[in-house]
C-alpha cells in the first residue's frame, strides 16, 4: 500500500493512504485533527519514506517494452503459421515407392503400360487430388512467404523498440567538468 506524508500545522508530519481520502487522522505531535486530502489531491503530497512506491497495481508498460514485446510476438505467430502452412502443403511423391511398384510388376506389364502411353499420344487430365494438391501448394507457398515477411517486419518492431526508442528516452548528461 503506498503512503503518503500528509504535514500539520505544527510541522510534524503523519502517513496516510488513499483509503482515508476525505477523512480525518490525528497528528501525532500535537494531536489536532487534520483534514486528509481528496483523491484528486493525492497527487499533490509526497511519498512516505521507505514507501517503494509499489502496490498491487500493474506497472503500465512503456512504449519500448510495448514495441518489443509486440513486435516479438508478431514474429513469432507469423513465423511459426509460416512453417505449419509449409509442412501442411509440402507434398512429394514417393519415387522410390513406384519405383518399387514398377520393379514388382511383370516386365511384360510394364512394357506393354508403355507402350500404350508412347503410341496413344493422349494426355491425360489431372486428378481432382492432383489439381487440390498443386493449388494447395501454391497457396501454401505464397502464404508462408507472406507471413516470413511478417515475421521479419515484427522483428523491425521489436528492434525499432529496443535501439530507437531507447536512444529518443535518454535524459541529458550534465557535461560539468
Amino acid at each position: 500500500m503506498q503512503l503518503y506524508r500528509l504535514r500539520c500545522e505544527c510541522g510534524a508530519e503523519t502517513s496516510v493512504s488513499k483509503g482515508q481520502a476525505g477523512g480525518e487522522v490525528r497528528c501525532a505531535g500535537c494531536g489536532r485533527a487534520v483534514a486528509v486530502p481528496t483523491l484528486r489531491e493525492f497527487a499533490q503530497l509526497p511519498m512516505a519514506e521507505g514507501d517503494t512506491g509499489h502496490s498491487g497495481a500493474p506497472k503500465q508498460w512503456t512504449l519500448r517494452q510495448g514495441l518489443i514485446a509486440g513486435g516479438t510476438v508478431i514474429a513469432l505467430v507469423c513465423w511459426g503459421l509460416a512453417a505449419w502452412i509449409s509442412s501442411a502443403t509440402h507434398f512429394e511423391f514417393d519415387i522410390e515407392r513406384v519405383q518399387f511398384e514398377i520393379d514388382r510388376a511383370p516386365f511384360m506389364r510394364v512394357y506393354a503400360a508403355w507402350k500404350e502411353l508412347q503410341v496413344a499420344d493422349v494426355e491425360r487430365d489431372e486428378t481432382i487430388g492432383e489439381y487440390r494438391s498443386r493449388n494447395l501448394g501454391r497457396v501454401g507457398k505464397a502464404s508462408a512467404t507472406t507471413l516470413t515477411a511478417l515475421g521479419g517486419v515484427g522483428v523491425l518492431i521489436a528492434l525499432g523498440g529496443a535501439l530507437l526508442v531507447r536512444g529518443g528516452s535518454r535524459e541529458p548528461q550534465d557535461r560539468a567538468a
